[in-house]
């Protein structure tokens, strides 16, 4: 039996995960939800550096503590914006960070934003043959409109990476539809 301390916890603001995140992440956001405010200090806690990192390097030293409160305070007022099937917390949350890094106040005129965006019924279906990099990949530069690099820095992954998990994606995407497709004939 392996005790709670041997077992391996990721460092705060590191970005570091492990295979239980993201079921402990939909538990935090059920809390946010239901507006209990420790979950929202333990996302601040497990996720404040990566955003308080992302936000110096988008917004500059200035902004950066304001983005960063924008960010959280705007998943404590619309925690139903992060959609659980369509990537990490981590990546929700970076994503948010670039969106008010812009220009200081948030989404500009015009911009598409994800919360504008219908959400796709059976979505997590349809993305389940991707691995979760892929989906991760996928769905956050068709919902925002990012280029690779862009993807690449919400994501913390290079830029080749990115590319070539997109394409992958979009190919197996592509030949799961032709199957049904063939299937439906």
């Amino acid at each position: 039996m392996t005790s709670p301390e041997s077992v391996h916890q990721p460092t705060p603001g590191t970005g570091e995960t492990t295979e239980e995140s993201p079921k402990g992440d939909t538990a935090l956001i059920v809390g946010v939800i239901r507006r209990r405010p420790k979950a929202l200090a333990d996302i601040f806690e497990r996720y404040s550096g990566d955003v308080h990192a992302q936000a110096l390097r988008s917004a500059g030293p200035d902004l950066a503590t304001a983005v960063v409160r924008q960010v959280f305070d705007e998943l404590w007022q619309s925690p139903q914006m992060y959609e659980t099937g369509s990537g990490s917390l981590r990546a929700h949350l970076l994503h948010r960070t670039l969106v008010w890094a812009r220009d200081g106040r948030g989404p500009p005129d015009g911009e598409r934003d994800i919360r504008s965006l219908e959400p796709i019924p059976d979505l997590s279906v349809i993305l389940a043959p991707l691995s979760p990099h892929q989906r991760e990949a996928i769905v956050l530069a068709r919902r925002t409109g990012y280029t690779y690099r862009e993807v690449a820095a919400v994501l913390d992954r290079s830029e080749s990476v990115v590319k070539r998990d997109i394409r992958q994606g979009l190919t197996r995407l592509y030949e799961q539809m032709t199957a049904t497709r063939n299937d439906e004939n």
